[in-house]
């Protein structure tokens, strides 16, 4: 057993796991068109299909195909999935061959090397799971403007309707963001660990003989470097945190404005009670 082997183990690894990952989001299109997705928020009308728009587009380019309908989004969905477990499948019976095949693999090889690869991946996982959260909070808004829509609403009530639903838009995209750039720079920091070699192979660290002063003065210039980032990182975050506050302040300042509108104002510019439940579930 040879590292060209053990390479050859993780890149079959790899792509296996890649698939998993990017299988989870495809079964979540299929559930966003056919059936309920699970929700934080109840879902009445969880037998409406609408499916997403990432897969009408991704036929409209594979297929060149102007007829887009409930079935044939579903049959593309279905082949997307066998396609990628044919491949999956593919992977692992090539995995297990080479396995079987090499003297002295055993478990605690293959679970450092699964580690490895997952690690890797984190950016993949990070990715996905932005996707799906997406997917999922188009189709409650998609629920919710029917809903809203059946209450037969006049047009003030769709203009306060649409202005809310934007703000809330706004607040929890930069939600997600924050989360998303907190992991990010969580999962920088661990594959991008500070490495001395690129400091010593400086020319002017390299041109000092005397080994003591060479190397206080790489401690120095390594701490300058380390503080230098974290202060990156910490502008990154606060300038997502402040964004992600100025949002929810204005969604909040919209809502006492909306509540202050069913108490002051003629009922015709007023929501309907169904019309208020909705939205503050929203």
């Amino acid at each position: 057993m040879n590292l060209d082997e053990l390479r050859d183990i993780a890149i079959l690894m790899h792509k296996i796991m890649s698939i998993d990952i990017v299988q989870s989001l495809w079964i979540v299109y299929r559930k966003y068109g056919v059936e309920k997705i699970q929700s934080k928020r109840p879902i009445n009308e969880s037998d409406t299909k609408i499916w997403p728009k990432e897969v009408s587009s991704l036929m409209g380019q594979l297929k060149n195909d102007n007829i887009i309908d409930e079935s044939s989004c579903l049959v593309f969905v279905n082949q997307c999935l066998q396609e990628l477990y044919n491949k999956k499948e593919n992977y692992r019976r090539e995995l297990n061959v080479k396995t079987s095949r090499l003297s002295g693999y055993n478990r605690s090889i293959e679970y450092t090397i699964e580690k490895f690869v997952q690690q890797v991946l984190q950016s993949l996982h990070i990715e996905i799971n932005e996707h799906i959260a997406t997917v999922q909070y188009h189709y409650t808004d998609i629920i919710f403007q029917q809903t809203y829509f059946a209450q037969n609403p006049n047009a003030n009530q769709i203009q306060l309707m649409k202005h809310i639903c934007k703000l809330k838009y706004s607040q929890e995209m930069t939600k997600c963001e924050v989360k998303l750039l907190k992991e990010k720079i969580s999962l920088h920091l661990i594959s991008h660990r500070f490495e001395h070699e690129s400091i010593i192979k400086l020319s002017w660290i390299k041109s000092i003989r005397e080994s003591r002063t060479r190397q206080e003065l790489y401690k120095q210039y390594k701490n300058v470097a380390e503080q230098a980032r974290s202060n990156m990182m910490i502008a990154y975050m606060e300038c997502a945190e402040g964004q992600k506050q100025q949002y929810q302040k204005h969604y909040d300042v919209a809502m006492k404005e909306l509540h202050d509108i069913q108490k002051m104002h003629p009922s015709n510019q007023q929501l309907t009670e169904t019309m208020w439940n909705l939205i503050q579930k929203r």
